[in-house]
């Protein structure tokens, strides 16, 4: 079993300093990673109930995550659809290339949809972006002539370095539940599972449980995904 020191909320840590002495201790006591969380503009009101008001940046805490440790992994957890692809993908193979390869990226569609509202980007397409950006993110890490079409992002004739210092690119986990989209999404998309709430009971055994079995039929290696 390995641990993971979850940073958010944010607020609790009184700054920066304290957040990457916690790093550090995190590291030292062997923890498996750091994680981060993603936000960018919290609404008021029921809606938006257990999100707290502090979000730092996603890229630079992890930068900052990464300069103040040197083993342990950066987990970032980002809603993929808030951002345009070309620079988030630039900023996960910077951050991942800084850390040594130690960025690790879980990949959430986000819910929250007032937020999706406030940043012009559609609530009722977010999934069918995340997996375009995915896929878009994965030509950009891995091609020397990355080109792609899709229905919300295309690019051609570009030139997109650094690329990430894993091979072939930052491991890629999907947070969701356990429902359809999600697992689909894992299973096309994704080297591991980051499910969403919840413990250790019935439910997410049985999840894991057909989740391998799903990936063992399409021809995968049920035991190389990870299941955080």
């Amino acid at each position: 079993m390995k641990f993971s020191l979850w940073l958010w909320p944010y607020g609790r840590w009184g700054g920066l300093e304290s957040m990457a002495l916690a790093a550090r201790r995190a590291e030292a006591l062997g923890f498996a990673s750091i994680s981060v969380s993603d936000h960018t503009v919290c609404p008021r009101g029921p809606e938006a109930a257990g999100v707290t008001a502090v979000w730092p940046d996603w890229s630079v805490l992890s930068t900052y995550v990464a300069l103040n440790t040197t083993t342990i992994r950066i987990l970032t957890t980002l809603v993929v659809p808030y951002r345009p692809v070309l620079p988030a993908a630039k900023q996960i193979a910077t951050i991942d290339s800084l850390s040594g390869g130690r960025f690790t990226l879980a990949a959430a569609v986000g819910w929250l949809r007032r937020e999706f509202e406030m940043l012009g980007v559609s609530y009722e397409d977010r999934g069918e972006i995340t997996d375009e950006y995915l896929r878009a993110m994965k030509v950009l890490w891995t091609e020397d002539d990355p080109e792609f079409r899709g229905r919300h992002v295309n690019f051609r004739d570009i030139v997109f370095e650094p690329k990430c210092a894993q091979s072939p690119h930052v491991p890629i986990w999907i947070a969701g539940g356990d429902g359809p989209g999600p697992i689909r999404r894992l299973l096309e998309l994704g080297q591991g599972w980051m499910p969403m709430g919840g413990g250790l009971n019935n439910r997410l055994r049985e999840a894991v449980t057909r989740i391998k079995g799903q990936a063992a039929s399409r021809g995968r290696d049920p035991d190389a995904i990870v299941f955080r």
